[in-house]
C-alpha cells in the first residue's frame, strides 16, 4: 500500500509535498478541528464577556484606549482570536499524522524548530515591550492622535496580534529550514512555492490589521521579511537541504 506521499506525487501540483499529502488526507477532519476550536474559543469570549484589553501590552502608551463598548467591535475580536486557535488547534491535530508518515523526519530538524520557537516568544516579547509602543509614540510625534484616528477598536486590534505577527515573522526562517529538513516541504525555489507561503502571511495581515494600507504594511512588511530571510537561508545557508521533493 502506497504511503500518503507517495500517492500525492503524481497527483496535482499544489500536493506535492507531504505536508500537502496529509492536509488532503485528512482535509475533513482538519477543516472540523479548525471550525469548531474557532467557534468555541469565539463562544466563549461572547458569552464570559472577557474584557480582551487586559491582554493588552502593560505599557502599552502612550495612547489612552477608550473602552470596548460596541458588542460587534467585541465580536468581531473575539472571532479574530478564535481563528488564531482554530490555526494553532489545527496543527496540533496534524502533527501526529505527519509522525506517522514515512517521509518525516523530525529529529533532522528539532534544532530549527526550537530556535522558531524561541524566536516566536522573543518576536512577541519584543513587539509587547518595544516596538509597539515606540511605534506609538512615533505617531505621536507627528502630532496624530491614534486613538482618535483609527478608534479604540483598531487600537486594540494593533496592540492584540500586532505582536504575533513580529513572533510569526522572527520565527519564520526557523520554521521553513526546518519544515524543508523534516521533509515537509521543497526549499521555495520557485514562485508558486514562495506565493504559497506568502499567501497566509498576507491573509493574517488582511483580516487582523486596521483596514489602512499604514497597518496592512506594518504586518505585512515584517512577515514578508521573514520569508525572504527564510527563503534566503535555504539557498545560501542551507544549501544542501534539500527535502524530498526536488525543485520542479
Amino acid at each position: 500500500m502506497s504511503s500518503e506521499a507517495t500517492r500525492a506525487s503524481s497527483g496535482p501540483a499544489p500536493w506535492r509535498t507531504t505536508l500537502g499529502a496529509v492536509v488532503r488526507a485528512n482535509g475533513q477532519r482538519l477543516v472540523a478541528v479548525f471550525s469548531l476550536t474557532t467557534i468555541a474559543v469565539t463562544a466563549a469570549f461572547v458569552t464570559t464577556g472577557f474584557d480582551l484589553q487586559t491582554l493588552l501590552p502593560a505599557s502599552f502608551g502612550p495612547v489612552a484606549v477608550s473602552p470596548l463598548t460596541e458588542q460587534v467591535e467585541y465580536n468581531r475580536l473575539a472571532v479574530e482570536i478564535g481563528l488564531l486557535a482554530g490555526v494553532v488547534a489545527a496543527v496540533l491535530f496534524v502533527v501526529p499524522h505527519l509522525r506517522r508518515n514515512d517521509g518525516v523526519r523530525f529529529r533532522r530538524a528539532r534544532r530549527p524548530f526550537a530556535v522558531a520557537a524561541v524566536g516566536f516568544l522573543f518576536g512577541v516579547a519584543v513587539g509587547r515591550t518595544l516596538v509597539l509602543p515606540a511605534t506609538f509614540e512615533m505617531f505621536a510625534d507627528h502630532v496624530l492622535d491614534v486613538d482618535a484616528a483609527v478608534g479604540p477598536y483598531w487600537v486594540t486590534e494593533l496592540g492584540l496580534f500586532f505582536p504575533v505577527a513580529l513572533g510569526v515573522a522572527v520565527a519564520f526562517p526557523a520554521l521553513a529550514v526546518g519544515a524543508v529538513r523534516a521533509g515537509l516541504l521543497p526549499r521555495l525555489t520557485t514562485a508558486r512555492h514562495r506565493t504559497s507561503a506568502a499567501i497566509p502571511l498576507v491573509v493574517f495581515s488582511a483580516t487582523h490589521a486596521p483596514p489602512t494600507p499604514t497597518a496592512f504594511a506594518l504586518y505585512a512588511a515584517p512577515l514578508l521579511a521573514g520569508l525572504g530571510v527564510g527563503v534566503a537561508w535555504l539557498e545560501f545557508v542551507d544549501s544542501e537541504t534539500v527535502g524530498r521533493y526536488g525543485d520542479e
